[in-house]
């Protein structure tokens, strides 16, 4: 039987470095010891560049505060950068799973 490495596009409505232990335990740990391969979108307010660490490649979106009409629009745009940088993962690296 051969052992297929998954890759899988995880879009976590979270922010970078995230606190859910069973996101960091399970996928970040448990899932990439096994041989796949994670590609992570995420907002964050510090991270403006993507990086690769342990089969845990990570890739980073503005993250925007505040409650006003113009932060709801920004965050709407937000929204579909997420989008546009999904699809881009998707074609490049021939993701077989999605964890939404």
């Amino acid at each position: 039987m051969n052992k297929k490495s998954l890759n899988i596009l995880m879009l976590p409505k979270e922010d970078y470095p995230n606190n859910r232990v069973h996101l960091t335990v399970l996928f970040e740990k448990e899932i990439t010891e096994r041989g796949h391969k994670l590609f992570w979108v995420m907002k964050s307010k510090t991270h403006k560049t993507s990086f690769t660490e342990k089969n845990n490649s990570y890739f980073f979106i503005p993250s925007f505060g505040g409650g006003n009409i113009f932060s709801n629009i920004f965050k709407r745009f937000l929204l579909i950068q997420k989008f546009f940088l999904a699809k881009k993962i998707i074609n490049e690296q021939k993701i077989d799973l999605m964890y939404v």
